[in-house]
């Protein structure tokens, strides 16, 4: 819808990353993380998830923006690594931005 639904709904966004970020870890312990292809698999179903939202809620460029960076911040706190939460996010933003 655009930057002031976007901005009205920050409280649902962030819930909505965080819930995601809470799944990834859940079905990717850091433990597992080693695995590139179950990393790769897990990962493409939070993008498929987020992208779900993302079009549900019609989020604009600062709704988008939040989603990612709360699903990054997710990770941080749940103890993944920063430099792989940031090239998670990276992806994340790729593919959030690509679609419409």
């Amino acid at each position: 819808m655009g930057l002031l639904s976007d901005i009205l709904s920050h409280k649902a966004i962030q819930y909505q990353a965080v819930a995601a970020a809470k799944q990834f870890v859940k079905r990717l312990p850091h433990e597992r993380v080693g695995n590139q292809k179950l990393l790769a698999a897990e990962f493409e179903i939070t993008q498929g998830h987020l992208l779900g939202y993302k079009r549900q809620a019609k989020l604009g460029v600062f709704g988008t923006s939040s989603l990612i960076n709360g699903f990054r911040w997710g990770l941080i706190e749940a103890g993944y690594d920063k430099a792989l939460a940031a090239k998670l996010s990276h992806e994340l933003a790729l593919k959030l931005s690509a679609s419409k």
